[in-house]
């Protein structure tokens, strides 16, 4: 058996989550049928395409006291208070009642009964024999007998309404049980995720943007000494190519970052044949 809604959204009268698909009708209220044979054919017709729902017809045998007018969706299991909407039809239309019924679904309400509507295309699995009461008491007594009727039409095998597919699948992806406060804090997290990732590739971005014109800059060197050497008649250029002189900077300044650089050695540079001679001496 499916959640009760109440377990996700407030029980008020002014939540807004038990409107029907169905314009005009609310889940956990009595729905008045209208007095159009017309209107109530169209209304029929609306209700059998909406398999979200489980819509049932009820009658009055007599018109009922204050207790008979209360909807029977307060006695029914709390599961079900979010599906069922009940249609209620005074004593006088039960007539035209049954000619749209006849018209739209080929059976009849009892009198002073109730029938569960099919949807449309009608299930395999529906019998109105097997989900219609002949007797409903509005007098503010428990109706097991209807109760043991909708539990079991909803627990049936129904074609999926349309657009189910769709609707399961934004539950499953977006479905969220946070309070105000946890979405706030969740967004506050997105946001700054979102800024340390905008941060991070600003820096990228400028770090590309300065080995690139570094690049640049060697390519240019480069292009500038192969044009030179390349010049006929060009005397040679002392102290080598910019580009030579560009990498020639590099290793120097890189030098003495090699471990066991002999820096006395290179800087005396080898002993001499007279140096040599006074050391034997």
């Amino acid at each position: 058996m499916a959640l009760p809604a109440t377990m996700f959204w407030p029980e008020d009268a002014d939540a807004g989550w038990d409107h029907v698909t169905v314009p005009g009708l609310r889940f956990r209220q009595v729905n008045p049928l209208p007095s159009d044979e017309k209107e109530l054919r169209r209304l029929f017709r609306s209700c059998a395409q909406d398999g979200w729902s489980v819509h049932v017809v009820v009658h009055e045998a007599m018109t009922p006291d204050a207790l008979g007018r209360l909807p029977l969706a307060r006695m029914l299991p709390a599961s079900l208070q979010d599906r069922v909407v009940e249609h209620r039809a005074t004593p006088d239309q039960l007539r035209s009642v049954n000619w749209a019924l006849l018209r739209e679904f080929d059976f009849q309400v009892p009198r002073g009964g109730a029938v569960v509507l099919p949807t449309s295309p009608v299930a395999d699995s529906y019998d109105v024999r097997e989900f219609s009461v002949r007797s409903v008491f509005l007098d503010g007594s428990e109706p097991t007998e209807l109760i043991d009727v909708l539990c079991r039409y909803a627990a049936s095998e129904r074609p999926l309404p349309e657009g189910a597919e769709a609707a399961v699948t934004a539950l499953r992806e977006q479905w969220s049980l946070m309070t105000m406060d946890e979405e706030l804090a969740r967004e506050r997290r997105l946001v700054a995720m979102y800024a340390e990732a905008l941060e991070a590739m600003t820096k990228s971005r400028d770090l590309y943007r300065e080995s690139a014109d570094r690049a640049n800059e060697a390519l240019a060197a480069l292009r500038e000494s192969a044009g030179a050497a390349a010049a006929p008649g060009a005397p040679p250029l002392s102290g080598g190519s910019p580009f030579q002189r560009t990498f020639g900077r590099l290793r120097d300044a890189t030098k003495g970052l090699r471990p066991g650089a002999p820096a006395e050695e290179e800087r005396s540079g080898p002993p001499t044949e007279a140096g040599r001679s006074a050391e034997e001496r």
